[in-house]
């Protein structure tokens, strides 16, 4: 755990039983009241009516703020894999959503649900980047480049390009094993593909390379596939908020 972080013991369960985000300089319990310092300041807890906040910066007139973390691991059939589609929040708001599967990763804004019936809705989007994530249905190939034209940097094909490639996509070649991004598509033509090359890319292909495309990772998200899906959710806010139940959409993967 990266951070300065406070742990508490209890004599009860005889065992390190939580982390708090906020390190204080001392700490006592007195009359059924925790107190602690923090930059010689004396606090009472469980008496601020503010969520994730604790202790106020009186040389800079603003306080320590923290995050609401919850992690939670949907694991149902777990030696099917599976395409996970949704998430519902039955909660009193939206909570950022980092997700991890056993092949790929994606991620939930806080702007990106619906709410229906006092609960939360979205659709997990992949993670926007640079890596490319081949098991994704979003990464497709189109086939071996027959004609490059370097001036239109229009690629020739020897087969119909499929209706699933948009302009927009990101075009990448493969050269003796190495992928290169070429750039984006703008011109879809029968058998013929025209790309706005991206900065300083690299030459165009030569007859013979592999030529795939790259959706989107957010707007043309599919959901997340594996085996299992964990899911931490994260709020900032400093109103009270509660969390009832958390779930998922999710059906087998075919191959």
């Amino acid at each position: 755990m990266a951070g300065e972080v406070t742990v508490t013991y209890s004599e009860r369960s005889r065992g390190w039983t939580s982390f708090w985000s906020f390190f204080p300089d001392w700490m006592l319990g007195m009359n059924s009241t925790f107190y602690t310092w923090k930059d010689g300041n004396l606090y009472e807890h469980d008496s601020n009516i503010k969520r994730n906040v604790f202790y106020y910066k009186f040389f800079n007139d603003e306080y320590y703020r923290y995050d609401s973390t919850i992690t939670t691991i949907f694991n149902q059939d777990p030696t099917t894999n599976k395409m996970f589609k949704t998430l519902e929040l039955e909660s009193t708001d939206t909570w950022r959503a980092d997700i991890l599967t056993d092949l790929n990763s994606g991620q939930i804004l806080t702007t990106y649900y619906d709410e229906k019936e006092g609960s939360f809705f979205a659709y997990i989007r992949n993670v926007s980047g640079s890596i490319v994530d081949n098991y994704s249905i979003g990464t497709q190939g189109i086939g071996e480049a027959a004609l490059f034209d370097s001036l239109t940097n229009m690629i020739t094909f020897n087969t119909i390009i499929q209706s699933t490639v948009s302009i927009g996509d990101k075009v990448y070649k493969i050269n003796n094993g190495t992928s290169t991004l070429l750039g984006t598509v703008s011109i879809i033509d029968y058998i013929q593909l025209t790309y706005t090359p991206a900065p300083l890319g690299p030459p165009g292909p030569v007859p013979g390379d592999m030529i795939y495309i790259v959706k989107n990772t957010v707007a043309e998200s599919y959901g997340v596939r594996g085996y299992y899906m964990e899911v931490e959710l994260t709020n900032s806010s400093e109103a009270e908020v509660e969390l009832f139940e958390v779930g998922s959409s999710a059906f087998k993967s075919y191959p």
